[in-house]
């Protein structure tokens, strides 16, 4: 009546992979593909790479994925913000997932990741600002049309202020077909979406926010864009989670655009939104940070605008007007696709000055020696001729390096203060191809 006896075995789940899955369709895969679309890669080629600054992400949390480990990224263990549990844990998978478009553009920054409760979203940022960061990225908010601000959102406004004042760059996402708040804080970096097609083509993303705030008057949201996918659900980068995670199961699946194709437990999943244009603007600004660490995050946030790649074509979502991309500035992208290896190189040259050198002081001529008198009058000395005088030295003429050192009569000589990256034969090779272009102005180099 027995055929045998099979003694059960211990199972487990899966671990995950720290190589993503193949899909058939078309995506981009972090690092590499996000790094080369955000044009990271040739600053990293000049040891840019956001060594020493320091990355505070207040979001889901951060799992211990085998994407990171291999890859030898420095993540330190998780904050909790009032209200949240379980560190080791990442229940939504959206902050593990974002976390990793930080590293593709700055893989050397050092992430501090705060979890969230939204029961206390204010903690939870004050969390992060305690933690003393270079950059803080935020990829949440809520909807905000029109004003006034309640009072949570004004202390909210006071939090953000007060971190930027000490010196903290802080981004935000600007919505998906939302009116993004703190996304459109007149004080933050905010992020739109561009989409790049297979063919390196830039379109505006329909599925991320742009529009003119109604609480800031005269403020267009967004400042600049990352890569995000298109409308029904921005399913573009494939991102490392925790398996079997609400974004892994929801995400996986169907047929793409609908759905990621991959499996619901594999612990990766397509996803991406203004949620993951923050992180990659923020591993952008470490980037400026690491070249020039004395810049402000005023200054990092118009050196960002500044070299963006213009996009002229497309719509940002519907939701928010659907306004078009043009050339120049526009409601769709900001400025534009961010631009790192433009923006360190600007950053570099902002860390170098011009200072004026006193003029050299003339030589006071000699006076001459006086004849020596004859002693014995039979056969005199001849009186000693006077040495001639020195002439007096001219003044060297200052080379006219610029019109100030001109006007004060000086000579001006490039110094380096040694607080920022040097410029490197790359770098210089890159400039002149920009200002060619009439991209930079010449007078800037």
């Amino acid at each position: 009546m027995l055929e045998g006896v099979a003694i059960e075995e211990p199972r487990y789940f899966m671990a995950p992979s720290a190589f993503p899955p193949s899909v058939d369709y078309w995506h981009l895969d972090a690092p590499g593909d996000v790094s080369l679309g955000c044009n990271a890669d040739r600053a990293h080629r000049g040891a840019i790479t956001g060594r020493n600054v320091r990355v505070a992400m207040v979001d889901s949390g951060q799992y211990a994925h085998p994407f990171f480990a291999n890859r030898g990224y420095r993540v330190v263990p998780v904050v909790l913000g009032p209200g949240a549990a379980n560190p080791d844990r990442d229940e939504s998978g959206h902050g593990t997932g974002e976390s990793a478009n930080v590293f593709a553009v700055a893989p050397d920054a050092q992430l501090l990741p705060v979890k969230i409760n939204f029961v206390n979203s204010i903690g939870a940022f004050n969390a992060a600002v305690g933690l003393n960061p270079d950059i803080i990225t935020c990829s949440w908010g809520s909807s905000q049309r029109t004003g006034p601000l309640s009072a949570a959102n004004q202390a909210l406004a006071a939090a953000i202020s007060g971190a930027v004042a000490s010196g903290i760059t802080v981004v935000f996402s600007a919505g998906n077909g939302h009116w993004g708040f703190p996304g459109q804080h007149p004080d933050v970096i905010s992020a739109g979406g561009v989409f790049m097609d297979e063919d390196g083509s830039l379109m505006a993303s329909d599925y991320a926010s742009g529009f003119m705030s109604n609480i800031y008057p005269g403020l267009r949201v967004p400042d600049l864009s990352g890569l995000v996918g298109m409308r029904p659900r921005a399913i573009y980068i494939m991102l490392p989670l925790e398996p079997d995670d609400a974004i892994d199961q929801g995400n996986a699946g169907g047929s793409h655009p609908n759905g990621d194709e991959t499996a619901s437990d594999d612990g990766w999943a397509a996803f991406s939104g203004t949620s993951a244009a923050a992180p990659q603007i923020a591993g952008a600004a470490a980037l400026i940070k690491q070249a020039c660490p004395r810049l402000t995050p005023a200054q990092i946030r118009q050196i960002l605008r500044d070299t963006a790649r213009d996009v002229t074509v497309g719509n940002c979502h519907p939701n928010t007007g659907g306004n078009a991309a043009g050339p120049g500035p526009d409601l769709a992208t900001g400025h534009g696709l961010v631009d790192a290896h433009r923006a360190v190189l600007i950053a570099k040259l902002r860390c170098r000055v011009i200072r004026p050198i006193r003029p050299v002081q003339p030589v006071q001529p000699v006076r001459p020696i006086q004849p020596v008198q004859p002693v014995r009058p039979i056969q005199p000395v001849q009186p000693v001729r006077p040495i001639r005088p020195i002439q007096p030295i001219s003044p060297r003429p200052a080379p006219r390096s610029s019109e100030e050192a001109a006007a004060e009569g000086v000579v001006a000589q490039e110094e380096d203060f040694g607080e920022g990256e040097p410029i490197n034969e790359d770098d210089v090779s890159a400039l002149e191809e920009m200002v060619m272009r009439g991209e930079i102005d010449s007078d800037e180099v």
